[in-house]
Order: structure tokens, then sequence, then C-alpha cells
């Protein structure tokens, strides 16, 4: 059941974040901006509508376990917490952190990069809209985005059977540091289109890692499970809010340059985690 749901999961978020710019390629030219709206917002909302609709009825029936069975394998032996579980809760952090720091970022740099494009283009050749992300630009981000995760998190899942944590994860920040300093050379917007879908392939690989880590009692311990876990989605959300803040609001390229040195310091924290199965 985890691993079917795992699997699940790593199908559904890139389906979903592939939605939005495949309906501004097919539909923003064609419709209003607020029928748009409702067209990217309707897979939030209609498939719960109809999965809780398939469930009302249904009768499920479950095996009971006594309650001192629950508590004698949820409440550790000697009542504390694992000694190790601060520098454990810190290195996950750390490594989910830069990992959604970097990701994110890339989500907002790429349609900078191609406004940048569209506005030296029109310098020479002024057209209308030079400053916003319009047709066939929105297969670019459906590219990056969506068939990034598509390939990436099942890739990253299945992976990591076979390849320990440290080789697959060192390896992965590499290719994410190398990507985001090439694209300093300026080369091109494909040239850094695909870099930077480079970089978010390599990301969705990390992304089923991060996903198992938050859930995995071996590493947290029943104990420090649930504060673990709680710990690393924290993270997660402030290098969110990190990475895009520093897409939104510093220049693309310096972005870029920050979140290759992230990628390398995240090499690092790999390193400290190198016992991790």
């Amino acid at each position: 059941m985890t691993v079917t749901s795992f699997v699940i999961g790593s199908v559904a978020f890139p389906m979903g974040s592939a939605w939005a710019s495949l309906a501004g390629w097919i539909f923003l030219e064609r419709v209003s901006w607020r029928n748009f709206v409702l067209l990217t917002s309707a897979p939030l909302f209609i498939p719960p509508i109809v999965m809780l609709h398939c469930q009302v009825g249904s009768e499920e029936t479950y095996d009971e376990v006594p309650s001192e069975d629950v508590s004698a394998a949820l409440i550790p032996q000697n009542g504390q917490r694992d000694k190790k579980f601060v520098g454990k809760a810190l290195k996950a952090s750390l490594f989910m952190g830069i990992a959604m720091s970097v990701a994110y970022g890339s989500i907002m740099l790429l349609p900078a990069l191609i406004r940048r494009y569209n506005i030296n283009n029109a310098v020479e050749n002024p057209a209308p809209c030079a400053e916003v992300v319009y047709g066939n630009e929105f297969l670019i981000l459906a590219a990056v985005t969506g068939a990034a995760n598509v390939l990436g998190r099942p890739v990253g899942f299945y992976l990591r059977k076979s390849v320990r944590f440290f080789y697959l994860q060192s390896v992965t920040s590499a290719i994410i540091a190398v990507s985001y300093g090439v694209v300093q050379t300026k080369s091109g917007l494909i040239t850094e289109s695909t870099l930077l879908g480079v970089a978010k392939f390599c990301y969705s690989i990390q992304s089923a890692e991060m996903s198992i880590l938050q859930l995995d009692v071996d590493y947290w311990g029943m104990s420090g499970l649930s504060l673990g876990s709680a710990l690393m989605e924290v993270a997660g959300q402030i290098g969110a809010v990190i990475g895009v803040s520093l897409s939104v609001f510093a220049d693309l390229y310096i972005a870029a340059a920050v979140s290759a040195v992230f990628s390398v310091c995240e090499m690092g924290i790999v390193c400290s985690m190198r016992k991790l199965r």
C-alpha cells in the first residue's frame, strides 16, 4: 500500500504541474483570462468531489488492535528520544530546505528567462506582449515543469532501491550545480531552458527520497517521527519561499548563481548523511 501511494503521488503531482502550462498553450489566446483561471483550477476541485461521491456509503472493516500494544509500539522503552535526533533533524531539514529552494526557484526562473529574451528581441523587432509568456512558450514551461517531474519522480523512486542515498543524492546535487553554473554563460534560450529542465529533473529524483525520508521510521525512530517529519516540512516551505523570492526580486543570473552555491552546500549535507541507506 505504501509503495502504491508513493508511485501514485509521483505521477499525479507532475501531471498536475504540467496542466496549467498546457492549458495556457491551448486556451489562453482563445478564451478570456477569467475562463482560463477556471480551466486551470477545475482539476483541483472536480476530481476530489468525484472520489468522495464514489466513497459515499462504502463500508470498510478494520482489525482492532489493543491500545496497550499500540502504546508499546509508539513509546520507546527508555521513554526518551534518540540522542542523535537533533543532528538528524538538522541534516534532513537542510537537505529538504535547500532542495525545495532550488526547485521552486527554477519554476520562477524559467518565465523570467523567457521574458528577458522576449524583451531583447523586441528591441530590434517590436511585438505586442513582449514581456509576457505566450503561445508556444507555454510548451517550454510544460516540458520543464511537467515532463521533468513526470520522468524524475518515478525514476527517483526506483533508483533509490538500487543506488545508495549518498551516491544518488550527491550526483544529482552536482548535476544541479553544474546546470545552474552553465546557465551563467548565457548560451541561448533553448540551451538555458534545457539546463533548467535538467536541474528540475534532478530535483524530482531527490523529491522521491525526501518524501520517503519524512516517514522513515528507521531514520527517525517512532518517538521522533512526527516531530522530524514536521521539521522537514517547515524547512521545505521556508526553502520554497527563499527560492521564489530570490528568483522574483534578484537578477536572473544572480539567482541562478546562488542556486548553484546552494546545490554545492547540499552536496556537503549529503556527505554528512553518508550512513543513510
